[in-house]
């Protein structure tokens, strides 16, 4: 990890080349690398949790995360561990206090290190950046490792000791949050406009689709919509202006099939339809009616109300507890891992195979990798294991939710899905349509900004569609990720433009659209009564009343535990989007080639551009948002999926 060289000769992004362009014993070169590249990045279908789906056999050196990543890491660990400790605090907890001041004073010291050789003088600067690397890497690399795992310990201990009460209240979800702050999720998740609000901007903002007629499994009345969106309005009439929109979960059958089990209490979960609409003159979205299941002769159509005096209060409620609550696998195991983290795995492994160091594709997309491989081992071995979070916290038995995730990743069209080409398969890309849409604003503006960057570099390294179709090693790069890779839909390049689209995808699910489904994480799924992934208590939830309504939520426990995972998988933000470094201490600038990086070249253009949309972005959620949408603010974007 630690290989440092200070010779630009040494590197081959210096001077980038295709591989037909470069002279016989230049290719010689580039085949030898290559083939040793092979016996590092070894293609596995066979990975326990995840079977059938290509990933890495192990994780390369070169992949595994840097210093810099494990002190973020580590910071937002402490505040999980601190957390649990406030909330457990026993006489026992002495050794754990002085365990957890420790390591912060570890941290401290090994953040220092790092920070000086940031900003090094001088005279001594190559012998320290020697000297520190080596101590970075020899006596800190394994501690931090180390410390983690302590940390993990720590706060499994304690979790042990939080009551699973069948009593719970909100007011006991909230004192959960004790050193780590509780978002406003907690007071508005109740409300019927934050359930609208969370389709087009919370953690899954992908599945809302524009309808032209409501399914026949879905038998919503014209009463019915009007108790809610009165008389002046109508199913057709809504329908033939496109302001119906509905959610579809039917792709959770396999897991409301095969429910699972935690600590003798029995999980459960729904295959929910969902009607919203757009009021007349209104640009914001409602939710109208809430069917649980796929079929109608198994479950009754609850219609919304906000009064809590009427008699369908709690039912409703409990309705969009049990949408809330598939949204939580759905984003999970399908939006998050399965077309994010194990999408874009087998892109890694088939760049590092395939195209060559000096490939000028290899150099764009590696930053865009940094931390993949090792993060989504880390997932596949502990994350959706047996007796890891999602087995405990989320509804079916795990090896059904991991085949799940499998089967929605390779099911996974890489064309169909490009952004634009999915908002207008859901029927939402036009703003008259969907108006209030924040994901969809933001998202297009980084992926076109995201297109022109891209644009730019192809066209430096490829100056005819002739030389797409010459590059032997981008035709070897592309067999790969159909083959072995399994990617749906994936097909052969044959011009620069279909290349930049191809690229595009790529970097953006990388970048921006990891980003959009990881933050949402900390920031609204931490608080279990308003996003978690199974319904509790009565196997017929009815929802009569408030105290129906609580026992359909997760244990005390689970509830903690679902805080402390999603605290620290949404809480790392590590290198973010257009800042390009290499991962070798001290973190030098990744471009070497002046075409790319020099003074007003097409990396400082994009760099600008990602400033002027952040600016755009904040005047939105300033001047037309009523709550603000961060998520793909480029500042909060980071370069890779290294979390």
């Amino acid at each position: 990890m630690f290989n440092i060289t200070f010779g630009h000769n040494d590197h081959p992004r210096t001077s980038p080349s295709l591989p037909q362009h470069d002279s016989p014993s230049e290719q010689e070169a580039r085949e030898i690398q290559l083939a040793e590249a092979k016996t590092t990045y070894i293609w596995d279908t066979d990975v326990a949790s995840v079977k059938g789906v290509p990933m890495a056999e192990s994780v390369p050196e070169a992949d595994k995360p840097t210093i810099a990543w494990f002190i973020k890491v580590i910071e937002v660990a402490l505040q999980v561990v601190e957390n649990t400790l406030a909330n457990s605090i026993e006489d026992d907890d002495s050794d754990d206090l002085s365990t957890l001041g420790h390591i912060r004073d570890n941290l401290n010291g090994v953040r220092q290190k790092y920070q000086d050789q940031q900003q090094p003088s001088a005279a001594s600067w190559l012998t320290n950046v020697l000297v520190e690397a080596r101590h970075l890497l020899n006596l800190n690399f394994s501690n931090v490792s180390a410390e983690l795992k302590t940390l993990q310990l720590i706060v499994e201990r304690h979790q042990d000791k939080i009551s699973n009460s069948a009593d719970n209240t909100l007011a006991a979800y909230k004192e959960l949050f004790n050193t780590i702050a509780l978002s406003d999720v907690a007071e508005q998740f109740q409300s019927d406009a934050m359930f609208a609000y969370y389709r087009v901007a919370g953690p899954n903002p992908m599945l809302i689709t524009c309808i032209s007629e409501v399914p026949a499994k879905f038998p919503v009345t014209d009463d019915g919509y009007q108790q809610y969106m009165g008389d002046s309005d109508s199913i057709a009439k809504a329908l033939s202006e496109q302001r119906l929109f509905l959610l579809d979960y039917h792709e959770l059958q396999l897991l409301v099939d095969n429910p699972g089990f935690y600590d003798g209490l029995a999980k459960q979960l729904f295959a929910p339809l969902v009607l919203l609409a757009r009021p007349i003159n209104s640009d914001a979205l409602v939710p109208v009616a809430i069917q649980r299941s796929q079929d109608p002769q198994q479950s009754e159509i609850v219609y919304a109300t906000e009064n809590p005096q009427d008699e369908q209060y709690w039912p409703w409620q409990t309705a969009k507890s049990i949408v809330e609550m598939s949204e939580g696998n759905y984003h999970e195991l399908f939006v998050h891992l399965a077309r994010t983290h194990l999408l874009i795995e087998p892109f890694a492994i088939a760049t590092q195979r395939n195209l060559a160091k000096s490939h000028p594709l290899n150099v764009l997309l590696t930053p865009h990798f940094e931390g993949t491989l090792f993060i989504n081992n880390s997932a596949t071995g502990s994350l959706i294991a047996e007796g890891g979070p999602i087995d405990q916290i989320f509804a079916a038995e795990i090896t059904y939710s991991q085949q799940a995730a499998g089967n929605d990743r390779l099911a996974y069209d890489f064309y169909a899905n490009m952004l634009p080409n999915d908002l207008a398969r859901r029927g939402v890309a036009d703003a008259n349509i969907l108006p209030n849409y924040p994901y969809r604003d933001d998202a297009l503006l980084i992926w076109e900004a995201i297109n022109q960057w891209l644009n730019q570099y192809v066209n430096i390294y490829y100056q005819h569609d002739s030389d797409v179709i010459g590059d032997t090693e981008l035709a070897a790069w592309t067999a790969d990720v159909i083959e072995q890779g399994k990617v749906a839909g994936f097909t052969t390049i044959e011009n620069k433009a279909q290349l930049v689209e191809v690229l595009t995808m790529v970097v953006f699910t990388a970048s921006a659209q990891h980003a959009a489904v990881n933050f949402p994480q900390s920031s609204i799924m931490t608080y279990a009564p308003a996003v978690s992934g199974s319904i509790w208590g009565d196997q017929d939830p009815q929802g009569a009343n408030e105290q129906q309504w609580l026992a359909t939520m997760s244990p005390l426990s689970l509830a903690s535990k679902q805080l402390n995972f999603l605290h620290l998988l949404g809480g790392v933000y590590y290198r973010m989007l257009g800042h390009y470094q290499t991962n070798d201490f001290p973190y030098l600038d990744w471009f070497e080639d002046p075409k790319v990086s020099g003074e007003d070249g097409a990396l400082s253009r994009f760099q600008q551009h990602l400033q002027e949309i952040e600016q755009q972005i904040n005047q939105r959620n300033r001047q037309q948002r009523d709550i603000p949408y961060t998520h793909l603010l480029p500042s909060r974007i980071p370069m890779s999926i290294n979390i």
